[in-house]
């Protein structure tokens, strides 16, 4: 499929549906909180209480940087975290959203895209895009 003249790789048939996730990771956070014995004070090292709350309560979007966070504080690994979260929304198992995710970051290698993303950095630091 594509935009314009870039190619859309990353789950190109979602075009055009609500992606937030919200309800999704409120109810996965909720869940692996729950079966890891964790509270909310367990948590209050990466977040306020309340911040938690609004989270599990699908009442608050989450940060890339405050989803490490709190995947670390889970001990649990972020990728996997989203991966239930798009399979919960797509209704399916999430074998079969990792199953797809490979396939696309297969495609991604094979199109020299691996290649592209490291150009991109210089060390840690995002290289500044030329004009």
């Amino acid at each position: 499929m594509f935009i314009g003249t870039a190619e859309l790789w990353l789950y190109p048939r979602f075009l055009g549906q609500n992606m937030s996730l919200q309800k999704e990771m409120a109810g996965a956070i909720r869940a692996i909180r729950t079966s890891r014995g964790l509270d909310y004070g367990d948590l209050a090292k990466v977040s306020v209480k309340a911040n938690i709350a609004k989270l599990e309560q699908g009442r608050s979007n989450i940060t890339l940087k405050k989803l490490s966070e709190l995947s670390e504080a889970l001990d649990f690994d972020s990728v996997a975290l989203l991966a239930i979260c798009v399979a919960m929304q797509n209704g399916e198992p999430f074998e079969a959203t990792l199953k797809r995710s490979k396939a696309q970051l297969d495609r991604v290698r094979l199109e020299g895209g691996v290649e592209l993303l490291l150009s991109q950095f210089a060390g840690n630091e995002l290289v500044k895009r030329p004009r």
